[in-house]
């Protein structure tokens, strides 16, 4: 899972570093947690470690992310999956 996860990072790494190749846009990191509970009970969470692409032109935009996501619910084994996003 440790190899998996740093892996993705320098995969992540490296989209990072072409920024003169999408010089017209930005790029960014967005981690993000988003945890879950019910009452008084904790089910679990969600880890995301995200880059991402955004690009304005005029009155019109766009942006897409993506990276590894650390699954981590109550009382299981975490597991490594990926998650991206997209919009405009």
């Amino acid at each position: 899972m440790i190899k998996t996860l740093i892996a993705s990072g320098v995969a992540v790494s490296a989209v990072a570093l072409a920024s003169p190749a999408l010089a017209e846009g930005n790029i960014y990191v967005n981690p993000e947690f988003n945890g879950s509970s019910y009452g008084d009970s904790y089910n679990g969470g969600v880890l995301n470690l995200d880059v991402g692409y955004e690009l304005s032109e005029g009155a019109y935009s766009f942006y897409i992310q993506g990276g590894p996501a650390v699954v981590m619910p109550n009382g299981a084994e975490n597991e490594i999956e990926f998650a991206g996003k997209f919009g405009g």
